[in-house]
C-alpha cells in the first residue's frame, strides 16, 4: 500500500509538473536541470503524503512486536 501510494503521488506530481512546464506545446523538452527539480519536489510531495501511512504501519509494528515480546 504504501509503495503504490508513493509511486502514484510522485508520477502524478512529475508528470503535472512537466505539463505545466510545456503549456500548450505538448514537443517542447523539458531540461534536465528542470526534470531534476521536478523530481525533488514530487520525491518531497510523496514523502509527505505517505506520512500517515507510514505512521499506521510503525505503531502496528512496534504493537506487534511488544506482544511478541510478552510472549518469549
Amino acid at each position: 500500500m504504501k509503495q503504490g501510494s508513493n509511486q502514484a503521488i510522485r508520477f502524478y506530481v512529475m508528470e503535472t509538473l512537466k505539463h505545466w512546464y510545456r503549456g500548450e506545446d505538448h514537443n517542447k523538452k523539458v531540461p534536465t536541470l528542470v526534470v531534476g527539480a521536478f523530481g525533488v519536489i514530487a520525491g518531497a510531495c510523496s514523502v509527505y503524503g505517505n506520512t500517515p501511512i507510514d505512521v499506521v504501519k510503525t505503531r502496528l509494528q512496534v504493537r506487534n512486536l511488544q506482544c511478541f515480546c510478552i510472549y518469549c
